[in-house]
């Protein structure tokens, strides 16, 4: 179980921010210095279908970045 802020997490606007926060708390908790995933597994944790990282980082990591960099 990952303690997270509740305030922070109902006042986001997307799903992605939501786990992709989720994801980075996870990889804080365990103390891992990055995260690696396959593009299968990106897709499958955030119920997407991209073809590539270009999207991926256009439509899910650059957004969220920038919405939890607001929070």
């Amino acid at each position: 179980f990952i303690s997270m802020n509740l305030f922070k997490i109902l006042s986001f606007r997307s799903k992605h921010t939501l786990r992709f926060y989720e994801l980075l708390n996870k990889v804080k908790k365990q103390n891992y210095p990055e995260f690696e995933s396959t593009l299968e597994e990106f897709n499958k944790a955030f119920d997407t279908n991209y073809k590539n990282w270009y999207d991926i980082k256009r439509k899910i990591i650059e957004p969220a970045k920038k919405e939890l960099d607001e929070k």
